[in-house]
């Protein structure tokens, strides 16, 4: 009898043997298939949560309308969770009902704006998905449609001399994640993107942005605003320095312009030393309007934005 057991645990351990040998391909589809399905079920218990908060709340007409812009976002392949997470902010501070709905359609139009670009970038539907994002937490910073747009333009430019579509993509995304954390550091819509604008024109490659932009992280509590280390940054990209050397060539101009904005200092020109907005660069002193000339809009970015 025990002989008997022990041929048939022998054949049953045999038999799982085989099947643990099957390709595992399969395995990691149902993985991927289970996960898909369980973010799925997640964002419709999140949806239907969202729906009866709007229900009780406003009403099953204002829930209606809720309901036909998240469906709309989610035909056109959009995420929709950023949609329901502004539904939810809205409800939490008080906001009044079509307020919210406002805010859920700028929101979807921020990310369906960005899709498109994202597309002109990227054709892998996960790089889509993740160059998007990042073009949509721009926007959500402070950038201008039409300045994601002219980053967009120059990024197309550049994929076509860049070696592989990997590097593009990745070129892409820290160009916007600079742009992205200029903005959210201070900086204007115009000073954040020619910065990038300089560095995508200068041949810096996807590791040379992300430098650039850890030593604006970095570097930004030395300097008068964030808006005047971007301008300073862009400059230095203009001269030809690398991005291991910008806060070295730029921290004596942008020390200066804080000095003097600290003393309430002006220009020789009479021009306030902080001064310019949004237009141009910082110089060496006197007023801050760029160099390379044309009433503060100086350099390539300037001059295929007015055409």
């Amino acid at each position: 009898m025990k002989k008997i057991l022990t041929i048939i645990m022998a054949a049953f351990l045999c038999a799982s043997v085989a099947f643990a040998d099957e390709p595992d391909e399969g395995l990691h589809k149902m993985g991927g298939e289970l996960q898909q399905h369980r973010s799925t079920v997640q964002t419709r218990i999140y949806n239907e949560d969202v729906q009866n908060r709007l229900r009780s709340r406003f009403g099953e007409d204002f829930a209606l309308k809720a309901q036909r812009m998240i469906m709309k976002a989610k035909e056109e392949g959009l995420p929709v969770e950023p949609v329901l997470e502004k539904a939810y902010e809205g409800m939490a501070k008080g906001v009044p009902a079509e307020q919210i709905l406002q805010a859920m359609e700028r929101v979807a139009n921020r990310y369906r704006y960005a899709h498109r670009h994202a597309k002109g970038l990227t054709k892998e539907a996960g790089d889509i998905h993740r160059v998007r994002n990042m073009i949509a937490q721009c926007l959500a910073a402070g950038l201008r449609d039409e300045d994601v747009g002219h980053i967009a333009y120059k990024l197309q430019q550049r994929a076509q001399d860049d070696a592989t579509k990997a590097e593009a993509t990745e070129l892409a995304t820290e160009a916007f994640r600079a742009a992205r954390d200029m903005a959210r550091l201070g900086a204007t819509s115009m000073a954040a993107t020619d910065t990038v604008w300089q560095a995508i024109d200068h041949r810096y490659s996807a590791k040379d942005v992300k430098t650039m932009r850890d030593s604006f992280v970095t570097n930004i509590t030395y300097a008068s605003s964030a808006t005047n280390l971007a301008k300073s940054y862009a400059n230095s990209i203009r001269r030809g320095e690398g991005p291991e050397m910008l806060w070295s060539s730029s921290r004596i101009e942008a020390a200066g312009t804080r000095r003097a904005m600290e003393m309430g200092l002006s220009g020789s020109d009479g021009t306030s030393v902080s001064g310019g907005g949004d237009l141009g660069s910082g110089g060496n002193g006197g007023s801050v309007r760029s160099r390379s000339g044309g009433g503060g809009r100086g350099g390539h970015y300037w001059r295929q934005r007015a055409n």
